[in-house]
Parts: structure tokens; C-alpha cells; sequence
């Protein structure tokens, strides 16, 4: 590559050329560089139709106060005593059959669940029996910087998320500042499973109790999966709970039978005992 530009710097000297058309105007001027560029702002609303009859709703749920870091006595902020979640349903159902309540994986958060939670209300609406989607975002995902994400989906250009988060453009005035290091957020260490099931019963409890044991179910995938697998008592309050997972090479049975494929979702459900 260096090479043929070298050729081409080559060829446009002798011509007579000015060895910078990218960079000439039309009257023959050199065009400043104008920096990074800055995006506009979006403004996302709360509530969105993501096709057809579905709304998805992002609401935001206080939940208890985790411990302080018992090294450095750093405790979590306020705003971070929260759990954000997705909501997915029939924009004109007054009554819903049944809640699901979608666990993400470690590395997850509720986008995880766009695509399937958008086709379980799809089909409950067909059957006449509206159902509703609630896909999880832990803690940890109030830490993401969604600026350029919301941007980029605002202005539907990819361009945009990749300008804010690697090449140093801004959106709003404001540049990425950079990926959270631990040192930053000590208080993080006390995010543990008993404070992540005390934030998922939390949720639960969004739903009137009369109604837990026989309307709500919890579905979770991977680590969603172990939480879902009732540690703690919150799917105690729930009618089932399903878990997806990928097969391992341990499982030889699995292994043979996923070929070629080679991973396969295991769905298994088993109805909870009651409280």
C-alpha cells in the first residue's frame, strides 16, 4: 500500500499536481482540517414502538443499598442503588396472563433479550393472551456509557458510535472518557450474588404478591441461569423459572448430538416450590 501511494505522490508531481487533492478546495485552496467531529446529542425517550403494537418501556427501579467496600470504606452511590429494566408488552393491554422476568448473562444486559423477548410478545398478543418481557440491567451496566450508542441509533449511522468511542469525537460537546478502572470503583466489590438476588427479588416485587406465585416466571441464560436457580429465595415467589445454557465438551452426549453445529440452547423448566 505504501508502495502504490508513493507511485501515485510520484505520478501527480511530475503532472504538476499539488500533491494534496484530497485536501484542495475548489479554488484551488488547501481545505483546513476541521478536528474531530462532534455528533448531536439524542434524546431518548422512555418509551419506544419498537414495531407494530409492542411498546418497550426503560424504567428504572431503586433497590436496597449495597455494603460499603470494607477495605476502604467506599460506599455506592445513590444512583447506583438501582437495576434498569426493559419492559416489553402489548402497548394496549390493560391485563397481561403472565410476567417474565429475563436474566442476562455475565457479559449481558437486557439488549440481550431484544430480539426474543419482542417475539414471546409478538406471539402471546397472536393468541389473544398478552404476556410481558422484563429483561434485566445489573448494576454493573449503569456504568456503560450508552452517549455514543444513543447517538449512533438516533442518527442510524454506525459511524457515529465509532467516532465517540475510538477515534476521539464527541457527542454533545462531551468525548468518551475512557473504560472504568477498578481503582475507580471500589465499591463495586460488594456487587456480589447476594446483592444482585436481593435486586432480582427487588424486581420481582414489582408485581403485586397476590400475583407472583401465579403469574411471574424467571428465565435467565448463563450466569442469568445460575441466578434464576434460586440461591436466595427469589424464585420461591414465582410460578416457574427456565434457564438456557450451552453445552460443554464434558457432556460427550450433548457434544454428538449438536453436531455440526456443535452448541445447542438446553431449555429446562421446573415449577418452584411455593414460599
Amino acid at each position: 500500500m505504501r508502495i502504490f501511494v508513493s507511485v501515485v505522490s510520484i505520478v501527480a508531481a511530475a503532472c504538476g499536481g499539488s500533491g494534496a487533492p484530497l485536501d484542495a478546495g475548489s479554488d484551488g485552496g488547501v481545505v483546513p482540517d476541521a478536528g474531530p467531529r462532534d455528533w448531536p446529542l439524542a434524546e431518548v425517550p422512555s418509551v419506544t414502538e419498537p414495531e407494530p403494537g409492542i411498546a418497550r418501556e426503560v424504567l428504572s427501579i431503586p433497590v436496597s443499598d449495597a455494603p460499603a467496600n470494607p477495605t476502604t470504606g467506599d460506599d455506592t452511590p445513590s444512583e447506583l442503588d438501582r437495576v434498569r429494566i426493559v419492559r416489553f408488552s402489548h402497548e394496549d393491554a390493560t391485563e397481561v396472563r403472565a410476567v417474565i422476568v429475563a436474566v442476562p448473562g455475565l457479559l449481558g444486559g437486557a439488549g440481550s433479550w431484544e430480539m426474543l423477548a419482542r417475539h414471546i410478545v409478538r406471539r402471546s398478543i397472536d393468541a389473544g393472551e398478552p404476556v410481558e418481557v422484563w429483561a434485566l440491567d445489573r448494576r454493573a451496566n449503569l456504568l456503560e456509557d450508552l452517549r455514543g450508542l444513543d447517538a449512533a441509533e438516533a442518527e442510524q449511522n454506525p459511524d457515529v458510535a465509532r467516532g465517540y468511542y475510538l477515534r476521539g469525537e464527541t457527542v454533545g460537546g462531551e468525548a468518551f472518557a475512557g473504560f472504568v478502572e477498578q481503582s475507580e470503583v471500589p465499591y463495586v466489590s460488594e456487587w456480589g450474588l447476594t446483592t444482585h438476588m436481593a435486586d432480582l427479588r427487588a424486581v420481582i416485587d414489582h408485581v403485586p404478591a397476590e400475583h407472583q406465585q401465579a403469574r411471574v416466571f424467571l428465565m435467565g441464560h448463563s450466569l442469568g441461569a445460575s441466578m434464576r436457580s434460586d440461591p436466595a429465595g427469589a424464585s420461591s415467589r414465582c410460578r416457574c423459572s427456565v434457564s438456557r445454557s450451552t453445552c460443554s465438551r464434558r457432556s460427550a452426549r450433548c457434544w454428538r448430538s449438536t453436531r455440526p453445529t456443535r452448541w445447542r440452547a438446553i431449555a429446562r423448566a421446573r415449577r418452584c416450590s411455593p414460599p
